[in-house]
């Protein structure tokens, strides 16, 4: 509890408060010490002072905009360019402080004014920032417009072929691309940032999906392994490899895909899959059997 204060200080204390979060009446008297008339003597004063009170549930809060300072759209742009200039080139503390000065200038001005300095301020953070990926978005824009799928390589060596659908922002003005696969048509982010290389893969559309057999190869097989005319590398990683074959002659394509052993696998379709097992089944029973007729 404070000790009696005189009025016009009682009166700035409130404001500080207000201004801050919202205060109950009985919150407002005990922390300062005042009688309930001395608070709504205040809260009239602030009134006539321009300020906007805010009630909500038996609370107060000031709306911290008195609407005495019209600000030019220009005006504006030059405040919120002098904050990100401040961001990207002053201490951080500092660049508070300029934040904070803003403010004070807005608390005579109207909250949609406020709201304009706060998006122009985010536009100009993304225009200015450093990890600007400007030509990247240009590039990616111009795969949608094509609709065109594209291979992409990951800092971590990943490699995927995707359908680019849209860019966005995250989390502190990242890029985020957003693409679907082409075969499952899940929907797969990267930030821009992840992304090393990103072309065309032209021959995303002149193979049959109904003939597409999709396999992995593991190991360091997947490491030296070249594709084939009728395949695209789908998905890359550490000794991983997953390919989509488009080849007519299937029964040509498991007797290469046994040669792999233990070191590949088919994964799609269902069909093939178990058309492949049942031939490495029917391989392991005609190895038993020569070895039983050679006992």
């Amino acid at each position: 509890m404070l000790k009696d204060e005189p009025a016009n200080k009682s009166f700035l204390l409130m404001a500080n408060m207000l201004l801050k979060k919202f205060y109950s009446l009985k919150e407002i008297t005990e922390i300062l010490d005042i009688k309930p008339a001395t608070f709504f003597k205040n809260l009239q004063m602030l009134k006539k002072a321009g300020f906007r009170i805010e009630k909500n549930k038996q609370k107060y809060k000031i709306e911290a905009y008195i609407n005495v300072l019209n600000l030019a759209s220009r005006n504006i742009s030059i405040l919120a360019y002098m904050m990100t200039l401040s961001n990207n080139m002053l201490p951080k503390n500092a660049a508070k402080a300029v934040f904070s000065f803003c403010k004070k200038i807005f608390y005579l001005s109207s909250k949609e004014n406020y709201e304009t300095f706060l998006e122009r301020y985010n536009l100009f953070k993304r225009i200015l920032s450093e990890d600007n990926q400007t030509d990247k978005i240009e590039c990616f824009q111009k795969y949608i417009d094509k609709n065109e799928n594209v291979q992409i390589t990951l800092k971590d060596t990943r490699e995927f072929i995707l359908k680019p659908i849209k860019y966005c922002w995250g989390a502190n003005n990242k890029t985020i691309f957003v693409f679907e696969d082409i075969n499952s048509e899940e929907r797969m982010e990267f930030g821009a940032d992840e992304i090393v290389k990103m072309k065309v893969e032209k021959n995303a559309f002149k193979f049959d999906k109904s003939r597409e057999t999709i396999f992995e190869l593991s190991g360091r097989l997947a490491d030296v392994y070249l594709l084939k005319e009728e395949e695209v590398l789908l998905e890359s990683g550490k000794s991983r490899i997953l390919i989509a074959n488009y080849s007519s002659d299937k029964q040509k394509l498991f007797k290469r895909l046994l040669k792999y052993d233990v070191l590949c696998k088919v994964k799609f379709p269902a069909q093939d899959k178990n058309s492949f097992l049942k031939i490495i089944e029917k391989s392991l029973d005609n190895i038993d059997k020569f070895q039983d007729n050679n006992k």
